[in-house]
């Protein structure tokens, strides 16, 4: 069986045939040198994507969880968390990650499509998630362009964790990662939300825009909430505070897609408590 010269030597052949006399062969020659070459290289892609990815996987880190689901009461690793323990091994053995969206005949869902690339080889890493505009009772807790962005976060987060084969873990509570579940007989003081505006020292009572300082907008989210959940009464209430701060609510969006996400959730949380108490 003859042996196939190393793939840099085809160019080389190709170049050879092309100037050789016309002949009904030619062509054919030189179309199979190629699609011999581009095996060559995909599969030496493939190789060298497989050994780095091995190399990679085994220096990632577990992920802290860092943020908490309010209405399951459950806590999950956000995507930044993900993203910081993830990029840097990432970057170390040239793979590169980037996400994507195809249409559905459903509008309710979205599909997102990861794509894992190290060299000529890009793998596709697809998830569909629901866009969840109402509550278990029917009750509007967001908008359909809000509830399709929060969709999109979450699904990128289970992209790589499944893409990474991540392991995900509580850590160790050091007052910095998690706060106390609901339900738990120790209340975190510090934790209290202030009524008042932590930038010009008005007291809220009534709907008003939150004053946000450049990109504190953890404490912007902390004390939206927590107006939201104190003074409203009513759904109308709490539609009125999101009228008011649709500004804050779409520069968080856009900065802080985790933190924004679990904003949607509390709001939800919030609607169906006053549901019940209605």
């Amino acid at each position: 069986m003859t042996q196939l010269p190393a793939v840099g030597y085809y160019h080389d052949i190709i170049a050879q045939i092309a100037s050789a006399p016309d002949s009904d062969k030619k062509l054919d020659a030189i179309e199979r040198l190629v699609a011999v070459n581009e095996t060559i290289e995909v599969r030496a892609g493939e190789k060298l994507f497989n050994d780095n990815f091995a190399k990679a996987q085994a220096e990632v880190d577990p992920v802290i969880r860092d943020s908490r689901n309010d209405q399951v009461r459950r806590p999950f690793a956000s995507h930044k968390a993900i993203a910081e323990v993830l990029h840097p091994v990432m970057a170390k053995y040239g793979f590169g990650v980037s996400f994507s969206t195809e249409a559905l005949d459903s509008q309710d869902w979205v599909r997102v499509i990861g794509h894992l690339s190290h060299g000529i080889i890009t793998r596709r890493y697809p998830y569909d998630a629901p866009i969840e505009t109402t509550g278990a009772k029917g009750t509007q807790f967001t908008t359909k362009q809000w509830a399709r962005a929060s969709a999109i976060t979450f699904a990128k987060r289970q992209i790589l964790i499944a893409m990474w084969d991540l392991m995900i873990s509580d850590g160790d509570n050091d007052g910095q990662r998690l706060p106390p579940p609901s339900n738990s007989n120790v209340r975190a003081q510090p934790q209290e939300v202030s009524l008042i505006d932590h930038v010009t020292g008005e007291v809220f009572e009534k709907p008003v825009a939150i004053s946000r300082v450049d990109n504190e907008y953890r404490e912007w989210a902390r004390q939206f909430i927590g107006c939201c959940s104190k003074l409203a009464k009513t759904i109308d209430d709490v539609e009125r505070w999101e009228s008011i701060n649709v500004d804050g609510i779409e520069a968080l969006q856009k900065a802080e897609p985790d933190l924004f996400a679990t904003v949607l959730s509390r709001l939800k949380g919030i609607k169906d408590r006053i549901n019940e108490t209605t």
